[in-house]
């Protein structure tokens, strides 16, 4: 069993690299910059906005809703009160001789634990009526319920300029978190579908020889699902991670600016995370590997097993299938129960340290609180502002599943759009001849034996060349060669006078027509499969193209005719019209030079017919080669060409080649015999 998936992570492993992305950087052009640009300034207000709310909140409880004054009595300390008035900057307010009332927030703590311990700080705080008066805290539950809002109307209304300011900021937060995710996912999509085009058309351009070593699942993989990671990671992680950065800054900031000894125990905990962090990334990478094999593996193995159910259906091995799918069932099952033990693990690591952060914040802000050092409001902000800080901690898991993903994408694109593309050409024969000459040409592929060994012949303009041969004589080969499927080693081929390494690789192959034994049919109508969807056709050359072939005979029994759809890969149509259709095609393309792969070996007799009369016309007006098993339709050619083990053993007439009693009069004894065996 082939598993390409697998033997491709084995080749990516412990390659993944950042600067894989600088490979593509280049997608990000400058009309994508000014909107990635615009998203960054979104993104800063946002994450401003995000950093102000908790702030509002403390001042919401200290400043309106907490009362915020607080009493020094210095009796008879003169010199501390000598000491007070000349060194406190804040507001103060006299309420008798050596009695002072004060905002808390304008102590610092150090000043308040000084004060506190001099005996100097009275317990129990104040609130200022509407007559300029103070009322202690505990006492305005004794007032009647219309003096305490009078006593409270600055505080009611300055909760709800905050209540308006929350809002209004949400209200902002929400606009400028739309417009950047609409125009984050906007540049994504865009930057996609610039990748998966360049992607695309490199790999159309890229040989032949590239599409024998990958499968064309891989490969529709890599302008699909990698590309799409790829957007996923941009508009989901990269950018993010600057808003996380920033956040994280910011929230550090406010935190030790807000209570110094409380932010520096909490940030404490940072080099825990940082090693937990640093232990997951590389547990999960592997086994995020692990998991893709396995996963590969599955599929390889479902794809194959099913591609092939007659086959096991036929021989009885149902019961080896199952068995063999449920022991790599089993192991994908373990690999991700592997993976999932390393997230079980790093999430509650992290939500302990939270945790633990939580309860530092608690003990030291209650007890801060108690003592009036830390206030009411900070302790809510503190909470918003780890709920904060840990949140992209928590997110880690999730993002780095699709870093991982984006970055083996990314080496997978990388490794595609650096593969050489076929040698195009340069030069054009504009005199349209049709003649190709062999002059000892060499060709093999990889490092393998030679397959064409010296093979030199003419095929003059509108002449008729058969090849033959028994099966692996390199007759397919030679066929690719002429079209520059493959490189030739040595020698040369020249088609109308130049050899086919100059040649414009476009302008050459537009010449030729090449009808296989097995033709592809794509999904679409008539028309469609015989322009090769091109952009405007010809109606009337399609109908001309059909009738010479007597494919239109076949096309008048459709219901709608030449608009008929044909499912993916012709299968509403039998062998012949498919046949049929590839012989339309070639025509409706006007091809000088006319290359058949055995193209009656799959029909019936009547279908053979008609296709006998269509190439004799089509044969009129090209140099035709026709690869031919059955020697019965290739007598009147005006050549045969005999390959044996990539090389010319004989060539002449079908007279000449029966007269000299060599490998072609073998072959033609052997197909007789067979017929009338069959026929008797």
């Amino acid at each position: 069993m082939r598993n390409f998936d697998f033997l491709e992570e084995e080749k990516l492993k412990g390659t993944h690299d950042i600067r894989i992305f600088k490979k593509l950087l280049k997608y990000v052009k400058k009309p994508y910059l000014k909107i990635i640009f615009i998203v960054f300034i979104l993104l800063i207000f946002t994450t401003i906005f995000d950093l102000t709310l908790p702030y509002l909140t403390k001042t919401a409880i200290d400043e309106y809703i907490v009362p915020p004054y607080v009493v020094l009595n210095f009796k008879e300390n003169f010199d501390l009160e000598k000491k007070f008035l000349k060194e406190f900057k804040g507001e103060k307010i006299k309420l008798e001789e050596g009695k002072y009332i004060i905002k808390k927030r304008d102590l610092s703590s150090y000043e308040l634990k000084f004060y506190e311990k001099k005996g100097v700080l009275e317990k129990g705080v104040y609130i200022k009526t509407e007559e300029g008066n103070f009322i202690r805290y505990e006492d305005i539950k004794n007032l009647p319920p219309l003096k305490i809002l009078k006593i409270r109307e600055k505080d009611i209304n300055g909760i709800k300029r905050i209540a308006i300011i929350y809002l209004l900021i949400l209200f902002l937060l929400g606009i400028f978190t739309y417009l950047h995710m609409v125009l984050l996912e906007y540049t994504g999509q865009k930057i996609a579908v610039d990748i998966r085009m360049d992607l695309f058309s490199h790999i159309l351009r890229l040989p032949v020889s590239f599409f024998d070593k990958n499968p064309t699942g891989r490969l529709t993989t890599r302008v699909t699902n990698d590309v799409s990671t790829l957007n996923e990671f941009f508009t989901s992680v990269l950018i993010y991670f600057f808003k996380d950065a920033i956040l994280i800054i910011g929230i550090s900031i406010i935190i030790l600016k807000m209570n110094f000894q409380i932010g520096i125990s909490i940030l404490l905990l940072t080099p825990f995370i940082a090693i937990a962090t640093e232990i997951f990334r590389k547990k999960v990478r592997d086994a995020y590997r692990e998991v893709r094999r396995k996963l590969a593996t599955l599929n390889a193995y479902t794809s194959e097993t099913l591609s092939a159910i007659n086959v096991i259906q036929i021989y009885n091995q149902e019961e080896n299938s199952f068995k063999k799918f449920k022991n790599i069932n089993e192991g994908l099952f373990k690999a991700n129960m592997r993976q999932l033990f390393v997230f079980a693990i790093f999430r509650p690591i992290i939500d302990f340290i939270r945790a633990f952060a939580i309860a530092i914040l608690i003990f030291f802000g209650g007890w801060g609180i108690i003592r009036g050092s830390f206030t009411l409001g900070s302790l809510a902000a503190f909470l918003y502002y780890l709920e904060m800080l840990f949140r992209p901690i928590i997110d880690l898991s999730e993002k780095y599943n699709i870093l991982q993903s984006a970055l083996a994408g990314a080496e997978r694109i990388s490794l595609i759009l650096e593969e050489k593309e076929e040698d195009k050409g340069k030069k054009e024969i504009l005199e349209r001849k049709g003649e190709i000459v062999f002059e000892d040409v060499w060709l093999k592929y990889d490092e393998g034996d030679w397959v064409l060994k010296g093979v030199s012949f003419k095929v003059s303009p509108y002449e008729k060349v058969a090849i033959v041969g028994p099966t692996g004589a390199g007759k397919t080969t030679l066929i690719s060669a002429i079209l520059k499927f493959y490189p030739i080693q040595k020698g040369k081929i020249i088609v109308d006078g130049l050899d086919i390494r100059e040649w414009n690789t476009y302008k050459l192959r537009k010449r030729i027509a090449l009808v296989l034994q097995d033709v592809f049919i794509f999904s679409g109508n008539f028309i469609e499969n015989i322009t090769l969807r091109e952009e405007k056709p010809s109606f009337e050359k399609v109908k001309e193209s059909a009738r010479r072939v007597y494919l239109d005979e076949f096309i008048k029994r459709r219901k709608n005719n030449y608009f008929e759809e044909i499912i993916e890969r012709g299968k509403n149509l039998s062998q012949g019209e498919r046949q049929l259709l590839s012989f339309a095609r070639a025509i409706y393309f006007e091809p000088e030079i006319l290359i058949l792969d055995e193209p009656t070996s799959s029909v019936d007799s009547y279908t053979e017919n008609l296709i006998q009369k269509g190439i004799k016309e089509l044969l009129k007006n090209s140099t035709s080669l026709i690869i031919a098993h059955r020697l019965s339709t290739i007598k009147d050619c005006d050549k045969i060409i005999v390959l044996h083990k990539g090389k010319i053993v004989e060539m002449g007439k079908h007279e000449e080649l029966l007269e000299r009693k060599g490998l072609y009069s073998k072959l033609w004894e052997l197909q007789v015999k067979e017929k009338e065996l069959i026929f008797g």
